[in-house]
């Protein structure tokens, strides 16, 4: 059986990630996450593989090449316009003949469950729609079954009548490209597969099949550190790179050739040190964390449940918490990364105005490439819809970054401030708008002033005066000014 693996998204949703490598290349468990897709398909006694391309296919047909050493056959089709998942399938129909798997390049499964859904194809003798269970279907496809048979197929519903979704993982034969070609376009301009498979539904049975094991969809860029989790798990602990007697590490720790390990260092499995990066001395990376290529984790930092992408440096006294650094970002010495809302809610993040909930107690930042943090900075979560006064909201930052000939973007899930910034003051006898550097932003105490006359800002002239009128409730001072009388 040939696989034909859907990888032509642009990943807008997966900004600011994707605004300079695509989807498919994003790194995750030390391998671009296209890789450990082909990895489960070959695992699955699956050789002959076929991949959709779009978006920045050509830097996808780089990395990858023709398979020869992942022991498959790769071919390529490029999709020159986006226009749904049924087209995506449409346009592989030169790649197949007979029975072929199409899944989307997006989603995590292991290849226990790959091979579990060719079997059950074997058996049943028909189409099969993979399923998963998840605690959220209302953002997914919603399936109901009977007897094995797909009854019902519905997109996003408000109301889901179970817990069973669509997985994006389907095994059909040639008979399913007519029907996609009868397909018409959605509300939102697209031919979807949901509506392809209703259609197939009153030819003949479509089977269901519950994929065993994790099932992950990798849609938002903090689904990037549960994936990374997930793949982590199973990984075997090698060093085939300079360690120093005095660094520790527990567990399943891999480290690649050409990177340092330091005195000092202190490393928990599952983690994957990347080539030619810098370890310590005296750090803490904790356990589901991936430091890529040339990046640098330095004197006294702490790295946890974290990807650190090529180049990225966490150099000083830093903390880092449930995040994600695009290439070549720095931290500045003493930058702290925080992960959780004091009222320990889940963390909520703004997209296109709109608050969405990621599910995840703890989460630091998502940073784009090219991103560099000044020293003694700040990182807070976002607290995000309706709370208690005493919890102040952030709202998130687009931080624009990179170079002329190479832009980006970085969406900080969390604000950023500097510490003792100094804020602005209320002065009653200030007349009138003034420029910021007249002084008017600087603390009280830090104002000169004059026992009974009006408070003069710093590096203005001297203002004429009224003296104050008498006041018969004032008793006289011999440090007052003498009052002028008649």
């Amino acid at each position: 059986m040939k696989a034909v693996v859907l990888a032509a998204g642009e990943g807008t949703r997966m900004r600011p990630l994707t605004a300079n490598l695509p989807k498919p290349l994003l790194p995750v468990a030390g391998k671009p996450f296209l890789r450990h897709t082909l990895e489960a398909l070959r695992g699955a006694d699956i050789s002959r593989v076929a991949v959709l391309i779009g978006w920045q296919g050509h830097r996808i047909r780089e990395s990858i090449g023709t398979g020869e050493s992942l022991g498959l056959s790769i071919t390529y089709e490029e999709q020159a316009e986006r226009l749904g998942t049924a087209h995506a399938i449409g346009c592989m129909r030169s790649h197949v003949d007979g029975d072929f798997l199409s899944m989307n390049g997006d989603v995590v499964v292991s290849a226990a469950g790959l091979a579990a859904l060719v079997a059950h194809h074997t058996k049943v003798r028909g189409p099969v729609l993979a399923l998963a269970e998840v605690p959220n279907p209302e953002s997914f496809g919603v399936v109901e079954t009977k007897d094995g048979k797909v009854t019902s197929l519905e997109e996003k519903p408000r109301r889901p009548k179970s817990h069973l979704i669509n997985a994006g993982i389907y095994v059909f034969d040639e008979d399913i490209f007519p029907l996609i070609d009868k397909t018409p376009k959605s509300s939102r301009g697209e031919y979807e597969i949901t509506d392809t498979i209703r259609a197939l539904m009153e030819k003949r049975d479509v089977y269901g099949f519950r994929l065993p094991g994790e099932w992950i969809d990798v849609g938002r860029p903090w689904d990037l550190l549960r994936a990374n989790a997930a793949l982590l798990a199973p990984l075997k602990g090698e060093s085939l790179a300079d360690v120093d007697p005095g660094a520790t590490l527990v567990g399943e720790v891999r480290i690649e050739e050409g990177a340092r390990v330091r005195r000092g260092s202190y490393i928990e499995g599952p983690s994957i040190i990347g080539p030619d990066a810098e370890i310590g001395p005296n750090c803490y990376i904790r356990p589901s964390t991936s430091i890529g290529p040339g990046a640098k984790v330095g004197n006294a930092c702490e790295v946890k449940n974290s990807i650190l992408m090529a180049k990225a440096h966490v150099p000083h006294q830093n903390y880092v918490g449930d995040s994600i650094l695009g290439e070549r970002c720095n931290l500045g010495a003493g930058t702290k990364v925080a992960n959780l809302r004091l009222d320990e809610a889940p963390v909520k993040v703004v997209w296109r105005g709109v608050d969405i909930d990621t599910g995840l107690r703890k989460l630091g930042v998502i940073m784009g490439d090219d991103v560099k943090v000044g020293i003694n900075g700040r990182i807070v979560p976002r607290t995000g819809g309706p709370r208690p006064r005493q919890h102040r909201a952030s709202q998130p930052d687009l931080l624009r970054c990179g170079r002329a000939d190479r832009p980006g973007l970085a969406l900080v899930l969390a604000s950023f401030r500097r510490r003792r910034e100094p804020r602005p003051v209320s002065l009653p006898r200030a007349r009138g708008p003034r420029p910021r550097g007249d002084g008017r932003h600087l603390p009280a105490r830090c104002l000169p002033s004059v026992r009974g006359g009006p408070r003069r800002l710093p590096h203005r002239p001297r203002e004429a005066t009224v003296p104050h009128a008498a006041d018969p409730h004032r008793p006289e001072d011999a440090s007052d000014p003498p009052r002028h009388r008649r």
